[in-house]
């Protein structure tokens, strides 16, 4: 039932091949939320526009019964905003698109993090799958030789099972590899949303980029520190606007003609405690973004000690994979001419495989510290 699992899937990943840059293009375009994000950024540029656009003006119109004649009146009025005001507005106006477009890149950035962790899990799968191929066609040979040994009377036939059960194992544990890694695919193209079969680059190296930009959740936190500093003069702002009145009225023995303006005066009301508020607002964005830079920072750091000692770690597994492959060669000869025993050619086996799998986690574990780092010096924003 496996090895028809094994058939089928090899089968159908051959449907269209990806490289990594084609599957993050796919990702992105398939993607509800991303898509809905850069429909906001057009819905943020139409709602900007109303804040300083005029308001309609005011139209009223009266009749007056004297005694003998009937009068009437006419007065229009029109809200006009202060020209400093509209200027504090026009700035918010483009720093909430900006933020828009930032939270835009911030979302981008996190699916691209999110999605090359899953890419990075399914690469790893792969290769413990190809790992598990390998010792199987070892413990193979292991088991052809012990059974040409027992055949010739050289070994017991309990060390002839011995190998032939490892063998076994060593078959059965590459095809729970197998599912895991059937697993991995279907889970990788669930969290891209991509719902048609491909085949993925499993020999993509995730290297640190070159280049770097703003961190997304930085670029996002200096853009609501600056909202707040504009929101703080326009919230506290008294005189926002001034009305500009015009009145026309008929009487039936004189015309009256008026123009005025209304404003308020601010004697009552000094909008302190929105002052305040805003006041504390600006300290809170401040603090924030000044905790946000010391983690990235310390995150960085991070990166930085464990990718060199990743680098020491994968020169020693280097030099101990030369050193056990060419064991492994040496006592798979001297079994065969019974200078070896069986559980030393195991053990060596066994050593091999296990020193392969910590080549792997290294990998693994710089591609997850690569994507990281590019992810907090704003590689993924474009």
């Amino acid at each position: 039932m496996i090895k028809i699992v094994l058939i089928s899937f090899f089968m159908f990943v051959k449907v269209s091949a990806f490289s990594y840059e084609e599957f993050i293009k796919e990702t992105l375009s398939q993607n509800a939320k991303f898509k809905a994000s850069e429909i906001n950024i057009k819905q943020i540029e139409q709602k900007v526009q109303t804040l300083t656009r005029f308001e309609n003006p005011q139209l009223d119109l009266g009749v007056s019964k004297f005694k003998d004649e009937n009068g009437y009146f006419v007065n229009l009025s029109q809200d006009i905003p202060m020209p400093s005001f509209v200027n504090r507005l026009r700035k918010l106006a483009k720093l909430k698109v900006e933020k828009a477009n930032t939270k835009h890149k911030l979302l981008r950035a996190h699916i691209i993090k999110g999605i090359s962790f899953k890419y990075v899990d399914y690469i790893q799968k792969t290769a413990l799958y190809n790992l598990a191929k390998e010792e199987t066609k070892i413990a193979k040979r292991i088991y052809e030789i012990s059974k040409a040994r027992f055949e010739a009377g050289s070994i017991s036939k309990s060390s002839f099972l011995q190998a032939k059960l490892s063998y076994r194992q060593s078959e059965q544990n590459e095809q729970m590899l197998l599912l895991e890694k059937i697993k991995n695919y279907y889970d990788l193209l669930f969290e891209s949303k991509i719902t048609h079969e491909i085949d993925l680059d499993t020999n993509y190296k995730f290297l640190a980029a070159n280049k770097s930009g703003i961190n997304p959740e930085i670029a996002l936190y200096e853009l609501n520190k600056r909202i707040a500093s504009i929101k703080s003069k326009t919230d506290t702002k008294i005189l926002k606007s001034f009305s500009l009145n015009g009145e026309y009225e008929k009487e039936p023995e004189q015309n009256i003609y008026r123009v005025g303006i209304s404003m308020p005066l601010a004697l009552l009301n000094q909008k302190s405690q929105e002052k305040e508020i805003a006041k504390l607002e600006i300290q809170k964005e401040r603090y924030l973004l000044s905790q946000l830079k010391k983690r990235v920072t310390l995150q960085l750091n991070k990166i930085e000690k464990e990718n060199a000692l990743l680098k020491k770690m994968q020169k020693n597994v280097k030099n101990l994979l030369r050193q056990e492959h060419s064991m492994l060669k040496i006592f798979q000869e001297g079994y065969k001419i019974a200078n070896i025993n069986l559980l030393q050619l195991q053990d060596l086996k066994n050593r091999l495989i296990q020193t392969k799998k910590q080549k792997i986690e290294i990998e693994m574990k710089f591609y997850k510290n690569n994507i990281l780092k590019n992810y907090l010096t704003g590689v993924y924003n474009e």
